[in-house]
């Protein structure tokens, strides 16, 4: 049975040990910016009853609500990431924070509404340009880093 020659040498889990790090390397890295863009997710989730708020609010009266207010619904739109989701003169901000990664807190993303000349509206969202032959309204605070938002906001 056994001559000796049982298990690894030093060399052979020195080599394991250097891949492990080298996958964790890459991994860890990978999962957090995950985790992240899963934090935004949920802001643009919450705002979309807003989005729909606004639009409806502009088919009616022919303008843009200036609050949250203005569209009937309440000033606590929250999460387990958002502090706030708000309405800024038609433009719906998300603010993160109560537990959102240190990479969010206290950041800000606009989503903002764009109207072409047959009164369409699209959404704007962070740094994304508008599509020709639309205007956008509003202000856009977005202070989120582009790498942490959905190709769609980037």
């Amino acid at each position: 049975m056994g001559n000796g020659d049982e298990g690894f040498t030093l060399i052979e889990m020195m080599i394991v040990m250097a891949i492990i790090g080298v996958l964790a390397a890459v991994a860890i890295p990978a999962y957090q910016l995950y985790l992240v863009r899963t934090q935004v997710a949920e802001g643009i989730s919450l705002a979309s009853g807003l989005k729909t708020a606004v639009g409806d609010y502009r088919a009616e009266r022919g303008v843009l609500p200036a609050n949250i207010a203005d569209v009937a619904m309440s000033s606590s739109v929250t999460g387990a990431y958002v502090t706030r989701v708000s309405i800024d003169n038609g433009v719906v901000n998300i603010e993160y924070g109560n537990r959102a990664s240190a990479h969010l807190a206290g950041r800000v993303l606009s989503i903002r509404p764009a109207i072409n000349e047959a009164n369409d509206i699209s959404w704007i969202c962070g740094y994304a340009p508008a599509p020709a032959g639309m205007t956008v309204s509003g202000v856009n605070t977005t202070d989120v880093e582009a790498r942490y938002l959905p190709g769609a906001c980037r």
